[in-house]
């Protein structure tokens, strides 16, 4: 299966959900290299109810499955532009929420 790879993001495209746990588990074998020990892995998944299937299946597979996070495509470009562009403004924060009352 042929991988495109970026330095901190690989893409395995697949329609068979046991090929991609398996290529997973491979991939959490190997360390990466200058990675905190305690730092997670984040996997993205395409819904929130994978999760536990997937956790199932890789603690199948290792024995244990922790230190990881598994994010929905939401939540990774969230949190990708949260760190890029700082901090996104609350529209429901008390002094908005004021102004938007008397106008």
């Amino acid at each position: 299966m042929h991988a495109t790879s970026a330095p901190d993001f690989r893409l395995y495209p697949s329609n068979a959900l046991d090929t991609l746990a398996a290529l997973l588990a491979q991939e959490l074998r190997r360390p990466v290299p200058e990675q905190p020990l305690l730092q997670p892995e984040v996997v993205l998944i395409p819904q929130v109810a994978m999760r536990r299937w997937l956790q199932s299946t890789l603690a199948a597979e290792h024995g244990v499955a922790a230190n990881l996070e598994f994010l929905t495509p939401g939540e990774f470009v969230a949190r990708a532009l949260e760190c890029n562009l700082g901090p996104a403004d609350d529209d429901l924060d008390m002094a908005t929420t004021q102004w938007r009352l008397y106008t």
